[in-house]
């Protein structure tokens, strides 16, 4: 995976990094010379992110999540103490102010 969305063509066609020194990153940190595990992680989330919420299409952007509901299940039997619903939080207590 990382070979693939890191490759220096893919790096270069995105025009974000420079695909030389992501290559050389990468090998270092394949041959055990640096600790770029960071740096690479860093690299997919942008590439994984651009992939997600820039590269797809208007229309998909566009629609209704198709699970949004299953990310809030049915309302509790029993709720727990504070809370009323999935939706809601519990109101903080007010914090002393400093001056």
């Amino acid at each position: 995976m990382v070979a693939d969305l890191l490759s220096p063509g893919a790096v270069a066609r995105r025009g974000l990094l420079d695909p030389a020194e992501v290559e050389r990153q990468r090998q270092a940190f394949a041959r055990g010379d640096t600790d770029y595990a960071y740096a690479i992680f860093t690299c997919l989330t942008l590439e994984l992110w651009c992939q997600a919420f820039v590269d797809r299409p208007r229309a998909a952007a566009s629609a209704p999540p198709s699970l949004a509901r299953a990310a809030c299940p049915a309302p509790m039997t029993r709720p727990l103490p504070g809370v009323s619903s999935c939706h809601r939080r519990p109101p903080r207590p007010e914090q002393p102010r400093c001056h």
